[in-house]
Formats: structure tokens, sequence, C-alpha cells
């Protein structure tokens, strides 16, 4: 399966050890190839440093854990329906990633502002 632009991805968490592992997941949208050859990207909200938005690659999003398309609370997986959409979803990781002043950097908190709120976020801007 091809992942498009603005595609909502996940893997299992591995960044916290104090916490159990079990259905904690680490979310970030996907926002592709940059380049012919380039590795394909992700811009996630992590905890490191204090909370930072930061793009990688995907196979360091991946961590050597198997990545996966997030499903919504109703099961629908969270893929743009169109191109338009996922372009929408990648403009707005990418505004956050360069706003030195935005709401994630330096305030990542487990329980109220962590990578899931980044990415739905994110995944809003489809509507927009």
């Amino acid at each position: 399966m091809r992942i498009k632009k603005g595609t909502i991805i996940a893997r299992e968490s591995i960044d916290n050890e104090k916490v159990a592992k079990e259905d904690i997941i680490h979310t970030g949208v996907y926002v592709g190839k940059e380049g012919w050859f380039g590795e394909p990207k992700v811009i996630h909200f992590t905890d490191r440093d204090g909370g930072i938005v930061e793009k990688i690659t995907l196979s360091e999003f991946a961590a050597g854990e198997d990545v996966f398309v997030l499903k919504s609370e109703n099961g629908e997986l969270l893929i743009p329906e169109t191109e338009e959409e996922g372009e929408k979803i990648v403009n707005k990781a990418k505004g956050i990633l360069h706003d030195p002043h935005n709401k994630y950097n330096g305030n990542y908190n487990p329980v109220f502002l962590n990578c899931q709120d980044f990415t739905e976020e994110c995944w809003n801007a489809r509507e927009e």
C-alpha cells in the first residue's frame, strides 16, 4: 500500500519507559519524499527536550517498530480522500514545524499536549 501525503501514521510508543507500553502509540504526519531519491519524511511532536516538533525520516519514526495508519474513533483510516486534503494536512504540519513560537515546543505533556493532539490539529486542517 502506498501511503498518501497527509496520512496520520502511528507506531507503538517506545519513548516513555515509565509508562506501560500496551495500547500507547506515537503518531505523526506522513509528508512524503523530498526530491527524487529522498527518504520518506514524517513530522511529529516528541517529548524529547521538553517537547519539540521535528521532521525525521520514516525509518527514524518507526524506530524498529511496525508503522500503521491510525484509525479514528469510528474506525475510519486517517488517510486523506483527495490530494488537496493531503496538502492541507502537510502544510499545517509544516507551518507548525517552522513556527518557533508554536504551542507545542517546550510544552509536552503526556495527558494534555502530546503527539496525538498535534496530529489531530493537522488532520482537522483538511476541513479549513
